[in-house]
Order: structure tokens, then sequence, then C-alpha cells
């Protein structure tokens, strides 16, 4: 007799903290210089400010880059690829919410991309949450969504993570996100890339 008790898809989502306040410190005064002379995006941001991307050289995003890349590695070997690829950071952007402003639901499915990554610099209390909605598009229709229930990973629409100062997340390029509104009197500081990971021509 076949056993049909099983989870037939998942959707990974990798966080952890680190601890480099001058990292962290850097990071900020590159935003609010870049913020200075540049002018914003208009993509997901309602209000705020959004870089345009940032030179992947820069120093700055350099050290970040080879600080957090260890944690993308183990995001990725979760798939357990057969061949040998290399994993590469497509584009990053820095990004001032201000008090009342927020990011519309949106993913990052264009050029073939794979995952998303997020990194918290500063976070004031109350200063928006991340939300990410149900990969299964019928979430929104089907009754047992609204029964009043125990929250589990099958029966939520939506999730709220809740952002924390020198924080990384990582999940999926498909799934869609936004996040709530700055209700704080502060700026909520965070950066923004993309990931693809290529099959390697050995």
């Amino acid at each position: 007799m076949l056993d049909y008790n099983k989870i037939i898809f998942a959707t990974p989502l990798t966080s952890y903290v680190y601890k480099n306040d001058k990292l962290n410190n850097d990071l900020i005064k590159l935003t609010y210089a870049l913020k200075k002379r540049v002018k914003s995006n208009s993509l997901s941001n309602a209000g705020g400010w959004q870089s345009p991307n940032v030179d992947l050289s820069n120093p700055v995003i350099n050290n970040f880059l080879k600080l957090i890349f260890p944690k993308i590695e183990e995001h990725v070997k979760q798939y357990q690829l057969k061949h040998t690829h290399e994993v590469i950071i497509t584009n990053l952007w820095l990004n001032v919410n201000g008090p009342n402003d927020y990011n519309t639901a949106h993913h990052h499915i264009h050029d073939a991309l794979d995952f998303v990554g997020v990194y918290y610099m500063k976070v004031p209390k109350n200063s928006g949450d991340l939300f990410i909605n149900n990969p299964d598009f019928s979430s929104g229709s089907r009754n047992i969504f609204y029964q009043e229930r125990h929250c589990n990973v099958f029966n939520q629409q939506k999730i709220k993570i809740a952002a924390k100062e020198q924080s990384l997340l990582l999940f999926s390029a498909g799934l869609v996100h936004s996040v709530s509104r700055n209700d704080s009197k502060s700026d909520r500081l965070s950066l923004s890339f993309n990931i693809k990971v290529q099959t390697k021509n050995d």
C-alpha cells in the first residue's frame, strides 16, 4: 500500500543574525552618502528611497558579500544540485523607508533569478516587517484559509517575518512579498540583492 502522507513541495527560508557592528555602520554610512547624491528608483517602494544598483566592487559591499556568501551557499545546497555550479550575485541595492513608507507586493522572477536576499541595517521598533505570500495562488479564494484554525505551514495565506538588525534573509525569487508601513518616526534601512545559480563550465 502506498504512503501518500507527504509534503510534496517545500520552500526554504534561511535566516541568520550577524554581529559585525563596524561593517553594519559602514553600510549605513554608504546608504546615507548615496541617498544624498542619487535619485531614488521607483519600483516596489511606496515612498522612501531605493538606490540604483550598487557597484559590487565597492569595498564596503565587497566585505559584506564575503561575510554572507557562506550562508548563501548553504541555502543553495538544500536544492542538492548534481552538477558543478556557481552562485552569482547579479545586483544589489539599498533601501531607506522613512515614516509611513512601505513596499507593495512583488516578486523577482525576471532574468531567470533564483533567490532574493535581504539584510537589515537599522530597524526601529514598528518600522515595518516582511510579509511573504503563500505560493499556492488559490489560498486567497479557498474556504479553509478563512476558517478559525491553529496556524501552521499548510494553512496560512501569508507569513510575517519580523525584521531584526544585522539579520540576513534568503528565499525564493518567485515568492510574492511586501513590507508593511513604517509606523515609527525614524528611518528603516536595508539592502536587497538577487541571486542566480548557473551550471559551471569545467
